[in-house]
């Protein structure tokens, strides 16, 4: 099996990508007896898919390379403290527009898109990763929902009266760690070294070349979020963030 890399696009790609997604997504265009209302709503959507260098401007578009070709792409937007697009809350990280060239389909490429996602999102200090998806895309689901995302029907977009756009949020914190007040009330020199002590009890995760190593200690309100990635001898990239938690958040 060839390997999958994941980088970002670069500028001289973006063309190709918007097509690759506009092949990615075209099957899933109306029926024969759709409402106009959908048909509509189907073109408009055509038309963003395409928009990547819109996309651009407060996100990163991450490409698939494959044999030497772009096989996939998504779009990946980073957490902001005033929320992400699409109504996603403070601090959540999102992704759009994952999409898998039809030629290239079963080879893993759309979970190594999202897992990159994950890492980066997680690497920001995200603690949700929301995402928006139809019920005709079964395969993304399932995999989506295999991977631990849950739906969020709070966030769900209806599109016309038959058609809503469903949204799955991960949290990111669930295997949080905690610290204790009295080291927080200590300061961050405490907080490091509290996390320093419970670093050393994370195992190595299979396939990276290090031990965590800390790397930052940022304050966000009650909680405070510990960086602290390996990187993967496999992908050679970084991963694996433990977030540490107050015990009064």
């Amino acid at each position: 099996m060839a390997d999958i890399r994941i980088r970002n696009a670069r500028d001289a790609e973006l063309d190709d990508v918007a097509d690759l997604i506009a092949r990615s997504y075209a099957q899933y265009g109306p029926s024969a007896d759709a409402s106009a209302d959908l048909v509509k709503a189907f073109e408009e959507y055509q038309r963003e898919q395409r928009d990547v260098r819109g996309r651009m401007k407060d996100s990163e578009l991450l490409v698939a390379e494959m044999d030497g070709r772009l096989v996939g792409s998504v779009t990946f937007y980073p957490p902001k403290p005033g929320g992400t697009g699409e109504n996603w809350g403070p601090n959540w990280a999102a992704i759009r527009l994952l999409g898998v060239d039809p030629d290239a389909r079963g080879a893993g490429i759309g979970r190594a898109l999202t897992e990159e996602c994950l890492l980066r999102a997680r690497e920001l200090g995200a603690v949700e990763m929301g995402l928006h998806t139809t019920r005709l895309m079964d395969v993304a689901r399932a995999m989506y929902e295999r991977m631990g995302f849950v739906r969020f029907p709070e966030n769900d977009i209806p599109i016309t009266d038959d058609f809503v756009v469903v949204a799955y949020r991960l949290p990111l914190l669930r295997n949080a760690r905690r610290l204790s007040s009295a080291a927080l009330a200590s300061g961050p020199l405490a907080v490091k070294v509290v996390c320093a002590r419970a670093m050393r009890r994370i195992p190595r995760r299979q396939n990276s070349s290090a031990s965590p190593v800390i790397t930052s200690v940022a304050s966000s309100g009650p909680s405070i979020h510990v960086s602290a990635p390996y990187r993967s001898s496999a992908r050679n990239v970084p991963g694996g963030w433990p977030t540490f938690a107050n015990d009064s958040a």
